[in-house]
């Protein structure tokens, strides 16, 4: 699969880092105000691809998509140690094509925690472990409106709904695009935290889907 620090179909490892990270409560807060390019809280009930059509907005809706990952709070029914609201983006981050260099990828991140910011575009490295003079960025690009993340987590709604009520409830706390692990397609990964109905205990899990949420790859729920 082509994803962050995983490994790649065609190449044996392919990793996307940011070269610089500002977090909240760490480093200059003023700076990281000044870097924010719009705030506000998001939330799962706008849909699970919520940041994801922001970040596209600021991003341009030509940019193709190298990864994005959003981070959901499960809230505290579901995990007492949760932070947030339930539902709430704890963080989001999209790696896209550098529209000045093809060749290169920029990423765009969301704080959620505290202040709940947009940061400005910072560039991301790849690193190819392989050969890596036979990569091209473009062979491994995801277009925006390839991606249907409602499909795909609905997918994981009703894998849950098929346990017959092994599960007391559930919670999204993670989706991400990426390349497949299984057959480096373009894919939709999607985690769970949960409670075990005859015991309470937590249970986590994930599905992953084809990007358009059709086909499952994966499903490893309660296994």
């Amino acid at each position: 699969m082509i994803s962050s620090n995983k490994p790649s179909k065609t190449l044996s490892l392919l990793s996307a880092a940011p070269l610089a990270l500002i977090l909240p409560g760490c480093g200059d807060a003023g700076g990281m105000m000044e870097a924010a390019m719009g705030g506000g809280t998001m939330n799962i009930s706008e849909g699970p691809d919520i940041c994801f059509k922001t970040a596209f907005e600021k991003i341009g809706s030509d940019a193709k998509i190298f990864d994005a990952t959003a981070m959901f709070s499960p809230g505290e029914a579901i995990d007492a140690s949760a932070i947030g609201e339930a539902g709430s983006v704890v963080t989001c981050q999209v790696s896209y094509q550098n529209p000045d260099d093809p060749r290169k990828l920029l990423a765009i991140q969301y704080a959620g925690a505290g202040a709940g910011v947009w940061q400005e575009e910072i560039p991301t490295e790849l690193e190819v472990d392989g050969a890596a003079e036979d990569f091209a960025l473009e062979d491994v690009l995801i277009a925006q409106n390839d991606i249907d993340a409602a499909a795909a987590v609905a997918q994981l709604d009703n894998a849950v709904a098929a346990l017959d009520g092994k599960l007391s409830g559930h919670a999204v706390t993670m989706v991400r695009v990426q390349r497949s692990r299984s057959n480096g397609e373009p894919s939709i990964f999607v985690q769970m935290q949960g409670r075990l109905a005859s015991n309470d205990i937590q249970q986590d899990g994930y599905i992953e889907t084809s990007i358009d949420g059709v086909e499952i790859y994966l499903n490893q729920l309660t296994d």
